[in-house]
């Protein structure tokens, strides 16, 4: 195959992954308006510089909200977001233009984008061909990305998709044979790895409640502890069984084919 051909076949994959984004972000936003505004009514969260309110923003549950959203979006994500070369830098552009017109579904959407297409590097086995000292320096480099979209340096159009643009970067270092996927591969950091999505559904939920009877000086490590309990007890009792019955389910699938 060409040069010209290869080029052809990322440009179609390229539009192909951010029609169908669009597309998903498009049937999204009037499920996100309708959950954040409580069913139809005025919106009581976060509030924007005209004054309107961002949805689902204003509800504790909005993290299983979206991943409800999205888990129905997957095989679309599937479909599309395979080669990493291409959907990182154009989703990326894609949060450029959902910050700057405040299109928060779309935003979402392209950060779900991003993340699939790191988990089907990864499964692939290709991993990130960095040694030596050029980890630590990729890897200061996307901590220092990361961190920058805290300080409002940058208008947010910017800051927060370069923030997404170091996690990415810190995760494409971690899937290659170096230091970084060693010390992350420490059994602590395994195990709070192992519960992350666990703790990503239920740590919002956990801090609204506690944090109207918690009133104490650096209540932060508690309530961090807290979260990181619920998280454990949530992995345990809901997302392990969650995954092993979807397991006999495929197995049952199979066996009928």
């Amino acid at each position: 195959m060409g040069f010209d051909q290869k080029r052809k076949r990322a440009g179609r994959r390229t539009m192909s992954a951010i029609a169908g984004l669009v597309a998903a972000a498009t049937l999204v936003s009037p499920l996100v308006a309708y959950a954040g505004t409580g069913g139809g009514g005025s919106g009581t969260g976060d509030g924007t510089a005209d004054g309107t309110t961002v949805p689902m923003m204003d509800l504790p549950v909005w993290s299983m909200c979206w991943e409800l959203l999205f888990s129905l979006m997957l095989p679309l994500y599937v479909l599309l977001a395979r080669d990493v070369r291409v959907v990182v830098p154009s989703m990326l552009a894609v949060m450029v233009f959902a910050q700057w017109v405040n299109w928060l579904p779309l935003q979402h959407m392209a950060v779900f984008a991003i993340g699939v297409a790191l988990a089907y590097h990864h499964v692939s086995g290709r991993g990130a061909a960095l040694s030596g000292g050029w980890v630590v320096i990729a890897c200061l480099v996307c901590v220092a990305t990361m961190v920058q979209s805290g300080f409002g340096l940058l208008p947010s159009c910017l800051s927060e998709p370069l923030g997404v643009a170091g996690a990415a970067g810190l995760v494409y270092v971690a899937t290659g044979d170096n230091v970084v996927s060693r010390l992350l591969s420490c059994r602590p950091l395994a195990h709070l790895g192992a519960i992350s999505f666990s703790l990503y559904l239920t740590h919002l939920p956990v801090r609204d409640l506690l944090g109207q009877f918690v009133h104490v000086p650096g209540r932060g490590p508690v309530l961090m502890l807290v979260m990181l309990a619920v998280a454990e007890l949530f992995y345990q009792l809901v997302e392990k069984p969650s995954i092993m019955l979807s397991h006999r389910v495929r197995e049952s699938c199979m066996s009928l084919r």
